[in-house]
Formats: structure tokens, sequence, C-alpha cells
């Protein structure tokens, strides 16, 4: 929540200090909505996936989050992808994988 309010106060006075603020009433419950959407999903599903795949393997998977927005954006506005995002992405699907189907193993 801290963090919330601090990037949201942040991106307040950045917005006044260039001058680029709209107070009207829609833009402003849009982008309570977007928001809330965004990050609250985020949060909850990451809670609720980390009671069923424990932390570890729910941080590997929460992790592949920047991955999919480099896809994204390649596909929505053709930014390019140079070798070492595909050598990353490539690592990250490796571990995803490995993290997916390993075994608990609690022998100690």
């Amino acid at each position: 929540m801290v963090k919330g309010f601090g990037s949201g106060i942040l991106a307040l006075v950045l917005a006044c200090f260039l001058r680029n603020i709209n107070l009207h009433p829609i833009y402003v419950s849009a982008a309570l909505l977007l928001g809330a959407v965004a990050y609250g999903c985020s949060v909850y599903f990451y809670i609720l996936v980390q009671r069923y795949l424990g932390a570890a393997r729910t941080g590997v998977f929460y992790a592949a989050a920047p991955f999919m927005g480099v896809i994204l954006s390649f596909v929505i506005i053709g930014q390019p992808i140079g070798p070492s995002f595909c050598t990353a992405l490539g690592l990250m699907l490796l571990g995803s994988y490995l993290a997916a189907t390993e075994k608990s193993n609690s022998g100690f």
C-alpha cells in the first residue's frame, strides 16, 4: 500500500510540475479504475497462486511479466527484439519449466 501511495503521489507531483494534469472527473475515475484493476488484480492473483504453488514457484512465474510486456510491445508497436532478449527469454522459459515440473523433495 505504501508503494502504491508513493508512486501515485510522485506521479501526481511530476504531472503538476510538467503542467500536464487534467482533473476532469472522467479522467480521474478512469485512472483509478485502471490502477485498481491492473495493480489490484495483479496482487490478488499473486497471493492466490502463491497459496497453491508456493513462494518460489510463484516468484518464477511472476518474474516472466516483463517478458510479456516486451512481446506485447513487439506485437503492438513493432519494437525490435534483440539477441539478449531472446537469450534471457530462453533462460526464463527453462527456469519456469524446471520450477513447474520439479517434484518437492523434503527429505531433510
